[in-house]
């Protein structure tokens, strides 16, 4: 993990991902022909790229990033920042409890690609507005362990509404954590942000974080029929107009499902030369080891 001013990769290709948006890729060369995927995104809220590139080609692009002026990040670093910036991780946001909208990733979810296990409930969730907790950030006034409870102040009653998922000491910034939040009480959604919480009895703030995201993802809704169109009709007129409003939306869904497949189609195209290309090089590797 690096941390870089700008984009300083020694890459053989000309580069033409800035001012992309996000998850916008590219294959690019590293000297040696290395293939180097580069994706718009850093993983937090803050502008960057992703680099992918082969486990052996790994050690000489990190050496090269560093000698262009890349300072070496570190996993402590990157939690701190993770936590702060509040993008869930698997294993303390992201667990079987949690559903992606709930930990801030509406960004990350579309209820039109394809069909994947829990698509249903997701959509579901969306068009009822039932998101029962959120993740929030929370300014905590001391050490807390992940797991302690949350509550709302004695004042009004210490009722459990979430637990703490990670923690951070920023030394002179204080403590800060992430936690689940009970979001709903009686079917309405409650504000939260700014409110004072106790974490293991000792009082926190609820504040918002940079990478969560909690405008619902939208869903595509179909136009429609008229009341008319489910009764049958007497008129010959009516039924040729049926007729043809049934022709039209045929002829419109195998235009999409064209569309679909052409895009498919040229998306499979894209990977199987992509693959090409790392089998050419790996095999290139293979045989210079050999000699």
């Amino acid at each position: 993990m690096l941390k870089c001013k700008q984009s300083v990769c020694p890459l053989q290709d000309a580069f033409v991902l800035e001012d992309e948006p996000y998850c916008r890729h590219q294959l690019l060369k590293f000297a040696g022909n290395a293939p180097i995927i580069v994706a718009v995104g850093t993983g937090l809220a803050v502008p960057g790229y992703t680099l992918i590139v082969d486990a052996r080609a790994a050690p000489d692009v990190y050496a090269a990033l560093v000698n262009k002026g890349c300072v070496p990040m570190g996993e402590a670093d990157w939690e701190r920042a993770r936590i702060t910036q509040g993008r869930p991780a698997a294993g303390t946001e992201l667990t079987p409890d949690h559903n992606p909208l709930e930990a801030g990733l509406c960004h990350a979810v579309s209820l039109e690609k394809g069909c994947y296990i829990g698509q249903e409930t997701l959509a579901k969730v969306t068009n009822t507005n039932g998101i029962k907790q959120q993740l929030w950030g929370l300014q905590l006034s001391c050490r807390a362990l992940p797991g302690a409870t949350i509550t709302t102040s004695a004042a009004e009653g210490a009722e459990v509404i979430g637990r703490l998922t990670s923690y951070v000491n920023l030394e002179q910034n204080g403590h800060f954590g992430l936690g689940y939040l009970r979001s709903r009480k009686r079917g309405v959604q409650v504000p939260l942000e700014g409110i004072t919480v106790e974490v293991d009895g000792q009082p926190a703030k609820v504040v918002n974080v940079p990478y969560v995201t909690r405008q619902l993802p939208k869903q595509q809704t179909s136009s429609s029929s008229s009341s008319s169109a489910s009764i049958p009709s007497s008129s010959p007129t009516a039924a040729n107009a049926d007729v043809g409003i049934q022709d039209r939306a045929a002829a419109a869904k195998q235009a999409k499902a064209a569309e679909k497949a052409a895009q498919e189609a040229a998306k499979a195209e894209r990977l199987k030369a992509m693959q090409a290309r790392l089998a050419a090089w790996q095999a290139t590797q293979q045989q210079e080891q050999q000699q």
